[in-house]
């Protein structure tokens, strides 16, 4: 669902992915669906934040950035 809100706010199909976007898009959705039901963020929901600031963080954010600008068209 969260994928699909991504898209949807960019006016775009998945279909537009590359298979590579799509791995790198699928890995970081799943990432972050599995960290939001885990058990330290239920119990410490600030970690959220450092995990945002994190070097990984950041590299998905800029990954998403990434693929947005090759396809979006504004």
């Amino acid at each position: 669902m969260l994928k699909e809100v991504w898209l949807n706010s960019l006016r775009l199909k998945e279909n537009m992915l590359s298979s590579e976007e799509k791995i790198q898009v699928n890995f970081i959705f799943a990432g972050l669906v599995a960290t939001l039901g885990s058990k330290e963020i239920r119990q410490f929901p600030i970690t959220l934040s450092a995990l945002v600031e994190s070097e990984i963080g950041r590299a998905m954010m800029s990954t998403m950035r990434e693929i947005a600008s090759r396809l979006v068209v504004e």
